[in-house]
């Protein structure tokens, strides 16, 4: 299979310009808050008292998956089980090859003590999924939003999501341990699957790996999908590893993708980087770049390169 390198996207030194002006880190809920929140008290006593009052953030940074969606539909273990509002996503993505379509999806979470719960309306065809049926017939960039399939079902794609803190971290030594199940309801198919996650997180570093199973095409088995995840935060920095991997064939090779989110003020600034392959055009490298702004400790707006492939998105959270 050759090896092909997509025009289309930014070459790599050019992204450091793509995260300052064109994407967005929505803020979801992250571990090691403990040392960014001392940050703060020490050189920054406004976003100090913004984000860390009280001993618990509302919209706080995040690292790789940094919106709602993405980060409990590779994980079910990262909900958040600290008490938290009631926290509303939604995000549009537009495609830059024809800027009158778009897409909408929306994701819920809410913490309560020592329990978590969220649900998403989004798929597995962004930045941060492995979208097998694109993979194996379409190319590195989305072309429309619409099923390649007659959809079965009659409602919406959803991944309800719920975690439970087994653990919890005491002092900087500490580790906490968390379990997610989730529930994936495919409208193809119109049928359920789902599974199991851990997540282990000290003061500065987390790892976490899960499965599910699910049918995600009529003309396909159903198939086993796996995520491994590893993170480091320093300072106002956050570096993240994840990889994604599904029994499609022995051709399909993982996803891997590298994050890095920074944190400077009330802006968050995420870019990434991806490798994967497709049947048809071979290795592939892909970029992603997102900027978000904080008004407030409830509310945060931005936008996203690449949420999905091929699009740009607007998106926002607001904390009830």
């Amino acid at each position: 299979m050759a090896n092909r390198y997509d025009g289309q996207m930014p070459p790599f030194p050019f992204l450091s310009i793509v995260v300052l002006v064109l994407g967005l880190a929505i803020p979801g809920v992250s571990y090691g808050m403990g040392d960014l929140c001392g940050y703060y008290a020490d050189h920054a006593p406004e976003m100090y008292k913004l984000l860390c009052k009280k001993g618990s953030a509302s919209t706080k940074p995040a690292g790789a998956n940094s919106t709602f969606s993405d980060s409990f539909n590779i994980s079910s273990a990262s909900l958040p089980t600290e008490p938290s509002s009631y926290g509303i996503e939604t995000i549009g993505s537009f495609l830059r090859q024809d800027t009158g379509v778009w897409t909408p999806t929306f994701a819920l979470v809410k913490g309560f003590h020592k329990f978590g719960t969220g649900f998403s309306t989004s798929g597995n065809n962004t930045f941060y999924g492995n979208d097998v049926l694109q993979r194996s017939e379409g190319g590195p960039e989305v072309d429309s939003f619409k099923p390649r399939e007659t959809a079965k079902g009659k409602l919406l794609n959803l991944n309800i999501g719920t975690s439970v803190a087994l653990r919890e971290s005491r002092g900087k030594g500490g580790a906490g341990l968390q379990l997610g199940l989730s529930g994936r309801y495919n409208n193809t198919t119109a049928t359920w699957g789902g599974g199991p996650a851990l997540l282990m997180a000290w003061n500065r570093f987390s790892i976490g790996a899960g499965f599910t199973r699910e049918k995600i095409s009529n003309f396909m088995p159903t198939l086993t999908f796996t995520s491994l995840l590893a993170s480091a935060r320093v300072w106002i920095f956050e570096l993240e590893y994840n990889q994604l991997d599904a029994n499609a064939g022995e051709w399909l090779l993982p996803v891997r993708i590298w994050t890095l989110t920074a944190t400077v003020h009330r802006f968050t600034l995420t870019g990434a980087m991806r490798s994967l392959n497709y049947f048809r055009e071979g290795d592939v490298t892909q970029y992603h770049g997102a900027i978000q702004y904080l008004f407030s400790s409830a509310f945060s707006v931005g936008i996203l390169y690449n949420y999905i492939p091929g699009a740009t998105s607007i998106g926002g959270q607001y904390y009830l």
